[in-house]
Order: C-alpha cells, then sequence, then structure tokens
C-alpha cells in the first residue's frame, strides 16, 4: 500500500518488461505502459562509433553474465573447445574473486562501459545472460545467445520481453541447442520493429514533457 500511494503520485509510469507492468498495475491505479530500454534508443552506429578501435586481436567469444554460474559456464566452456575460440570476459572481479579464469576465461585488458562495447562489436558471437549483454547485442547487430539455464528466473523477463517484441525468441536456447547448431547462423533482426518501438517510446517521453 505504502509503495502503491508513492508511485501514484507521479504522473506517468514506464517500464521495460511485461511482468514490471503486471506488478505495478496491481498496486497502483495508473496504466503501465512497456517501453524500450534507453540503450536501445540510439542508433546502432552510435555504439559502434563508441566501441572504438579493436581491443582483443585474436577471433574470441564475448561472454557477458550478471552471475557467472556452472550451469552458463558449462555451456559456454563446452562451445570454446568446440569451436576452439577463447572466451573473454571483462567483469575482473568475477575473473579474480570469483577465480574464473580457473574455467580457462581470459580477462580483457581493459575494463569499463567503452571496453564492453568494445568486446561486443569485435566478437565471433556473444554469450550471455544478461539483460543489457542482450540489448546492446540487439543493437549493434551482433549474433548472440540468450543463455537459457537453471538460474534463469522467470519473474525477471527484461530480456525475455525484449526477445518476444523483436521476434528473437529463437535466441534464448539451452546447452543441448546450442551444441547441435550453427552458433554462427545469420540472425536477422527486424528493423522496422526496433523503429516501431522507438517511435512508441519516443512519443512517450515527448507527451511526458508536454503534460508535465
Amino acid at each position: 500500500i505504502k509503495y502503491g500511494n508513492l508511485l501514484n503520485d507521479f504522473y506517468l509510469l514506464s517500464v521495460r518488461e511485461e511482468n514490471a507492468k503486471k506488478i505495478l498495475q496491481t498496486i497502483t491505479n495508473k496504466n503501465i505502459s512497456v517501453l524500450l530500454d534507453p540503450t536501445l534508443l540510439l542508433a546502432n552506429d552510435i555504439w559502434l562509433n563508441m566501441a572504438g578501435e579493436r581491443i582483443i586481436k585474436e577471433k574470441y567469444i564475448f561472454y557477458y553474465a550478471f552471475s557467472y554460474g556452472n550451469d552458463a559456464n558449462r555451456i559456454v566452456m563446452s562451445l570454446s573447445k568446440k569451436y576452439r575460440l577463447p572466451v573473454y570476459i571483462v567483469d575482473a572481479s568475477a575473473w579474480a574473486i570469483r577465480r574464473k579464469f580457473m574455467n580457462g576465461f581470459k580477462l580483457s585488458s581493459k575494463f569499463g562501459p567503452l571496453a564492453f562495447l568494445n568486446l561486443i562489436k569485435y566478437a565471433e558471437v556473444v554469450l550471455t545472460t544478461s539483460f543489457h549483454g542482450t540489448a546492446l547485442s540487439v543493437s549493434m547487430h551482433k549474433k548472440f545467445w540468450y543463455l537459457d539455464t537453471s538460474m534463469h528466473n522467470p519473474l525477471d523477463d527484461r530480456a525475455t520481453s525484449l526477445l518476444k517484441q523483436l521476434g528473437l525468441m529463437n535466441r534464448m536456447q539451452g546447452y543441448d541447442y546450442l551444441m547441435r547448431t550453427d552458433l554462427f547462423k545469420d540472425m536477422q533482426v527486424d528493423e522496422s520493429k526496433i523503429d516501431s518501438l522507438r517511435e512508441k517510446s519516443f512519443n512517450y517521453i515527448q507527451n511526458s514533457l508536454k503534460c508535465c
């Protein structure tokens, strides 16, 4: 009740995913809009230009996860062996403190947001369990796979909401599928769907500013 009262003080509310919309509609009297994450409001060439010159000279798989769990690690290591490609991560704490170097993962020599973009841009493929790993891969037109593992929390549907909106749910796969498919198969992104979602999001922002 307390949170509902506080949220009702806002003139407009928007979220990135369907589950958040359902939750907020149960505690507020607001009409909740599902809009794009800000990372997808920028055209792909802006992100690509920000990525800069290549950091890693060899061909590689970029692995980005919110938490580097054993199930996801198993998929990544198996694919690394199958395609004989090294796996790079950009999370220094996971590599050192959580000892992910013992999985054979390599650590990028540079860190931060720009290094994150750089590793996506130049990777042969991106493997991720992260929403932003998914969103930026889509925005930069990079081949990626969202790893479906036991760690996936169905209540956190940020990534799956985006994949559904773009007709890319086939990019969410588990171990068996990824081991038997071509990891580098073409990924068709329907730009008209992204453009439509961007237009909806920008219209929401413009209307919000007019109303307030």
